[in-house]
């Protein structure tokens, strides 16, 4: 999956939006087979590669169309309750779905801390934080946002963290975790490893060093 097809996810809505897998639907119906899916791997939105050849990256880049069609059944249900926001945040509202994605991408993985930013990460992290057992959470505030609090962050930061968002797109959000989470650790000589990025919107687990290339991160 190309870095524009991610860009066009961004700016989806309140309404319905069509992403990558209904076009494909709307593809295979018509007998046709997405250009970048075979047999289920896609192309790496982090640009890491998608087995273990040269150029390093992660086996697990892997969209799950279960989170998608997840997204739409929540975001379509309004005989009950008013949707407000963003479908691809009401992903993690479904707790039961949203967890079992992340196992199927997470489970074999060594962290204790996910990181996230803004209202994205508020949503997803403390879930995942207490679906993994011994795992804390800290939130890293967005840039230029004034509040009463001087803290960058807020939350827990252990030895091996990984960062958690909804997609990547130029990177920007993954760069200010990945600098604040830095800074903070270094200021008090506190010894932290990154391990690698979640993408719960797709399902996608992008390791260390499949991010690092990409976004040329020290």
């Amino acid at each position: 999956m190309t870095d524009d097809v991610i860009s066009t996810l961004m700016t989806a809505g309140a309404t319905a939006w069509e992403c990558q897998f209904c076009a494909e639907k709307k593809q295979r119906e018509a007998g046709d087979e997405p250009d970048d899916v075979a047999d289920g791997v896609a192309d790496d939105p982090v640009g890491g590669g998608s087995g273990g050849g040269s150029g390093g990256g992660t086996e697990r880049h892997v969209r799950d169309p279960r989170t998608h069609e997840l997204s739409h059944e929540l975001s379509h249900d309004r005989s009950r309750k008013l949707s407000l926001g963003s479908d691809y945040l009401k992903i993690p509202w479904d707790r039961k779905r949203f967890c079992a994605a992340a196992h199927r991408q997470l489970d074999g993985i060594v962290f204790d801390t996910v990181v996230g930013v803004g209202v994205s990460g508020a949503v997803a992290v403390p879930i995942l934080a207490q679906e993994f057992p011994g795992v804390d959470f800290l939130i890293v505030r967005k840039d230029r946002v004034f509040t009463h609090s001087f803290c960058a962050a807020e939350g827990y930061l252990g030895k091996h963290w990984i960062f958690v968002d909804d997609v990547v797109d130029t990177g920007a959000t993954l760069r200010r975790a990945y600098n604040v989470v830095r800074s903070l650790a270094d200021d008090v000589e506190f010894d932290t490893t990154f391990v690698g990025a979640y993408l719960y919107c797709w399902g996608i687990w992008n390791d260390a060093k499949a991010v690092r290339e990409k976004f040329e991160l020290p």
